[in-house]
């Protein structure tokens, strides 16, 4: 029994949940309680007794220790560096105002001072250059993220970084391969595509601007959200960069991209790999899912060449609550292949 009906402003997860369950598929569930204003939340209760919850794209299948590890991206970095995996070179930043608020404890224990904000320019001009990445620690969903090309920019960034109150930030030397999303389930390979960012196509007489809303409207179409507004100040720092302001109107057939990360979350497009990607990279990242203690995990991954055996990488993150909607979305076979995967977490009762 569900005690809600499903609405389009639920998860996909929770949807794709409420319709196996409605097709009599998890036979192993004897009832869901969702929750019903924002359908973010679900209980699923099984005819054993045992439970599971699911949290916005969170299965409740990975530990809570690795699944937090995850989502702090310095922490996962280093660990992945210590196992010998290839990372982009960087470092941490601590902000000014939560290194005021840990002061008393640094003092009292003796430990050494973190990185500041200030150090920021000085470390990007000595050691990793420019172009950089800047993006909060904790951040998730391409959540400002900002490519920067100018020591103007990294100041602008900074300064918006310290609005936002972010506690830890993390600058990287930018990688220049192509990026591809591989999905791990039950440490084995489940699925490659690749990650480009949002872009748009000119023809000769809309703006940038109503173009943007044009993509907008088109993602929503297909059940994925576009929040232009946030998206803005990343939009300017690009249109910038190339000379543009959104009010340009872009010749005919030319494409402009509009941001500088690739996450599907905002708007980026996707192609599956699966069946072209090679067995070494597959294995590498299968490898990482068990030394990262994530029985699912979508790995952020950039290649100079996906379908050879051997060439540079990197990992960019990890996220321990992959979503899969835009996977799914591309075909109808993917569709089938991400409820194969529901299905079997699912209908399987938590160990307990």
């Amino acid at each position: 029994m569900i005690q809600v009906q499903p609405q389009p402003h639920y998860t996909f997860v929770i949807r794709t949940l409420m319709r196996l369950f409605e097709q009599g598929l998890l036979t192993n569930v004897e009832e869901i309680d969702v929750e019903p204003a924002y359908g973010f939340d679900a209980q699923l209760r099984y005819n054993n007794k045992h439970v599971r919850y699911i949290h916005g794209a969170s299965l409740d299948i990975n530990g809570n220790g690795a699944s937090h590890i995850a989502t702090l991206k310095e922490r996962a970095k280093r660990f992945m560096t210590n196992f010998g995996y290839n990372t982009p070179q960087g470092k941490a930043f601590v902000s000014p105002r939560y290194l005021n608020e840990i002061q008393n404890y640094l003092n009292r224990y003796g430990l050494e001072e973190h990185n500041t904000f200030a150090e920021v320019p000085t470390y990007i001009e000595t050691v990793i250059g420019l172009p950089c990445f800047i993006k909060p620690n904790d951040g998730y969903r391409g959540t400002d993220v900002y490519r920067c090309t100018t020591m103007e920019e990294v100041q602008s960034v900074l300064e918006v970084m310290q609005k936002r109150c972010y506690e830890l930030i993390i600058v990287e030397a930018a990688a220049n391969f192509p990026e591809y999303r591989l999905v791990i389930y039950d440490y084995a390979f489940f699925a490659c595509y690749s990650k480009s960012p949002l872009a748009i196509r000119g023809d000769g007489h809309s703006t940038i601007e109503s173009l943007v809303y044009a993509a907008k409207h088109s993602l929503e179409s297909t059940g994925r959200t576009l929040d232009v507004e946030a998206l803005k100040p990343h939009i300017d720092i690009r249109m910038k960069q190339a000379g543009l302001t959104l009010q340009s109107v872009i010749p005919e057939g030319q494409s402009v991209q509009l941001l500088d990360m690739a996450n599907l979350s905002v708007g980026g497009t996707t192609d599956d790999y699966s069946d072209v990607i090679h067995p070494h990279w597959q294995q590498l990242c299968t490898e990482l899912s068990r030394d990262m203690n994530l029985r699912l995990v979508g790995i952020d991954f950039m290649c100079s060449d996906i379908t050879a055996p051997e060439g540079e990488y990197t990992i960019i993150e990890i996220n321990a609550a992959p979503s899969l909607q835009a996977y799914a979305a591309i075909g109808k076979g993917q569709a089938q292949k991400v409820d194969s995967l529901y299905l079997s977490v699912f209908n399987s009762p938590p160990h307990i």
